[in-house]
């Protein structure tokens, strides 16, 4: 019931201000610019890192970032940017920390 009422009234939401779902928050989003930057917004946690492989929990799953020199530039709670010379993207419904 709960579930329902929170989509209901994100839906209300994003019709009333004409925003996408993910700028309420509800959504993640991940933007890979030129391949050597990767900014996740509304993540949950960062469960993994590495030079190779950066994962992070969302709520629908998790992200891994798999490529060569990753490091994370910055840390808000609202989002994580990685660097490096990023190669592969992988998307799971596993949320388990550890990699993919």
């Amino acid at each position: 019931m709960k579930s329902k009422v929170r989509k209901w009234a994100e839906q209300m939401a994003q019709d009333w201000l004409e925003a996408p779902a993910d700028t309420l928050g509800a959504k993640s989003r991940l933007v890979v610019l030129a391949m050597n930057q990767a900014v996740i917004e509304n993540f949950l946690e960062l469960a993994a890192f590495s030079p190779e492989q950066v994962r992070i929990l969302v709520r629908d799953g998790a992200i891994s970032i798999v490529g060569q020199n990753l490091c994370i530039r910055s840390v808000t709670p609202e989002e994580l940017l990685v660097e490096g010379e990023i190669s592969q993207v992988r998307f799971s419904r596993d949320t388990e920390s550890g990699w993919a």
